[in-house]
C-alpha cells in the first residue's frame, strides 16, 4: 500500500514539475519579435542586386569580353640583337655582332578559329549567368514561400495551443467539481503542453527561414528580421506550361543582362 502511495507521489511530482517547465517557457519564448516586413517585389529585386554569389558570377561575363579582344591580338614581331668577342688574340678576330628579327605568322585561319572560340565561350557564360539567375529566382521565391508557411503554420499551432489550454482549464474545473477525472484533467494540460512546445519548434524554423530571407538578400548582419507578406490566396494554377516556361526564360535573359550591366 505504501508503494502504491509513493508510485502515485512521483507520478504527482513529475506531472507538476512538467507543467512548471512548461509555464517557465511560455513566459520565455517571444512570438512579437522584431521584424520589418517586405513585399515579394522589393524582395526579389534586392536579391538581384545584392546577391552575392550572383556579383560573382557576374564577373565572368566581362572577363569572357576580355578574352575576345585578347584572341584579337596579332603577336608582335620580336626584334634581338648581341654582341660577342671571339676571344683569339693571335687571330685578332675582335667582335663580332648579331641581330635577330622573329615574327609568328599565323596561316589556315588559326586566328579566325581562336578569335569564334573566345566568342563562343563568351556568348556561353551569358546564358550560364542567365540560367544562374533564373535558378537564384526560383531559390528566392522558394524561400519566400517557405516564410509564409513557418507563419502560417505558427499561426495556426499558437489558435490550436490557446484552444487546448482554455479546454485544459475548463477541465480542470470540471475535475475538481467531480465531472470528469483528475487524469482527464491532467490530460487536457499535458497536450496543452505538447501544442506550446510544437509552436516553440515551429518559431524557431520561422526565425531561421526569415534569416536566410536576408542572405539571399546579400546582408548577414541585419538587427531586424525580415517578414514576408501575403498568402497563398493569390496563385492561380490555370497557365500553359510551355508558354510560362518561355516568358520566363526572355525575361531572365532580360534581367540578368540588364543587372550585369
Amino acid at each position: 500500500m505504501l508503494n502504491v502511495k509513493k508510485i502515485n507521489k512521483k507520478n504527482l511530482l513529475l506531472t507538476c514539475y512538467i507543467l512548471v517547465l512548461t509555464a517557465v517557457a511560455q513566459g520565455q519564448v517571444d512570438t512579437s519579435f522584431q521584424k520589418k516586413t517586405i513585399a515579394y517585389s522589393d524582395y526579389m529585386e534586392a536579391v538581384a542586386k545584392n546577391n552575392k554569389a550572383f556579383a560573382a558570377e557576374k564577373f565572368n561575363i566581362p572577363i569572357s569580353e576580355a578574352g575576345i579582344e585578347m584572341a584579337k591580338v596579332i603577336p608582335d614581331p620580336e626584334f634581338s640583337a648581341g654582341i660577342f668577342n671571339n676571344d683569339q688574340r693571335n687571330k685578332k678576330m675582335g667582335y663580332g655582332y648579331t641581330a635577330e628579327l622573329d615574327w609568328t605568322i599565323e596561316l589556315g585561319g588559326k586566328r579566325k578559329a581562336r578569335v569564334d572560340l573566345a566568342k563562343s565561350e563568351s556568348e556561353l557564360s551569358k546564358h550560364i549567368l542567365i540560367d544562374y539567375f533564373r535558378n537564384l529566382q526560383a531559390d528566392a521565391t522558394l524561400q519566400y514561400l517557405l516564410s509564409i508557411q513557418h507563419e502560417q503554420l505558427v499561426k495556426l499551432q499558437l489558435n490550436s495551443y490557446e484552444a487546448m489550454s482554455q479546454l485544459a482549464k475548463s477541465d480542470s474545473m470540471r475535475a475538481k467539481l467531480g465531472a470528469i477525472t483528475e487524469v482527464d484533467a491532467k490530460q487536457s494540460k499535458l497536450e496543452a503542453s505538447t501544442l506550446w512546445n510544437e509552436a516553440t519548434s515551429s518559431i524557431g524554423s520561422w526565425k531561421s527561414s526569415l534569416s536566410n530571407l536576408a542572405l539571399l538578400m546579400g546582408n548577414s548582419q541585419m538587427g531586424t528580421l525580415l517578414a514576408t507578406v501575403g498568402d497563398f490566396s493569390a496563385f492561380h494554377r490555370n497557365f500553359q506550361l510551355a508558354e510560362t516556361d518561355r516568358e520566363r526564360t526572355t525575361e531572365s535573359r532580360r534581367s540578368a543582362i540588364r543587372v550585369a550591366k
